[in-house]
């Protein structure tokens, strides 16, 4: 009965990771067709898609494209990345909603406001990120601009800018102090797994362009973890 059930619970997470990661490809289709040779993620415009836009059927077979052309089956380890890349964005969008909707800062407050638009571009970036790793040959017509050390350093300069108003406990922190700090503590662990994804693609497919991606993640890591203590303390004041 035991192996009944770990089998059980090991597809099941199977099939979320796969429909996950078929989300995350769509959204980069969509940014593909977006971009159109502007490098910008941002789509401001509203529009309405067909049915069949979305719902392709293309994946019914266990299979999926990427942005090469190169057909992998939905198991393989690099939609497993593009899979927990997602679920950091949607994790991310939920500390986002929570501080923007029932936060401790009014709406216009310029703290909340910088906060919050830092957070709009580091969901961008990271769909900038998912072009990158399906592109595994890095030679896909779609041309974005990848991520750079300028996009890591952005990071850092806020990260800077936040430890100087925050104060961290002594001892070693639990996470739930507040809600709102919860949340991006559970983002920073899927932001540490999405990394570790990364560093396999990079050693094990030589995907080498990923680099510049994975020391955005480990200092994005870092960002998020100075951010709950952060809310904590506006939380706590």
């Amino acid at each position: 009965m035991t192996n009944t059930f770990s089998f059980f619970n090991r597809g099941l997470t199977f099939l979320v990771a796969v429909r996950i990661a078929g989300h995350f490809i769509w959204c980069i289709s969509l940014l593909a067709r977006a971009v159109k040779g502007n490098n910008t993620w941002r789509m401001k415009k509203k529009i309405k898609y067909d049915f069949d836009q979305i719902t392709t059927r293309g994946g019914d077979h266990g299979e999926s494209t990427l942005f090469n052309g190169e057909r992998r089956r939905k198991d393989d380890s690099l939609f497993f990345l593009l899979g927990d890349l997602d679920e950091l964005s949607s994790s991310l969008g939920v500390a986002i909603a929570g501080i923007r909707e029932s936060g401790p800062l009014p709406p216009d407050d310029i703290r909340l406001r910088k906060w919050l638009d830092f957070m709009d571009d580091v969901q961008g970036r990271l769909i900038i990120l998912g072009g990158m790793a399906a592109n595994p040959d890095n030679r896909s017509r779609l041309k974005l601009t990848p991520l750079t050390e300028k996009d890591t350093g952005r990071i850092e300069e806020y990260q800077k800018q936040l430890m100087e108003v925050t104060f961290f406990p002594r001892e070693l922190i639990h996470p739930g102090k507040t809600l709102n700090s919860a949340r991006i503590d559970v983002a920073r662990t899927i932001c540490r797994r999405c990394e570790r994804r990364v560093v396999s693609e990079i050693r094990n497919s030589v995907m080498t362009h990923l680099v510049p991606a994975q020391v955005y993640l480990n200092r994005l890591s870092d960002f998020l973890f100075v951010s709950a203590r952060y809310w904590e303390q506006i939380t706590e004041s």
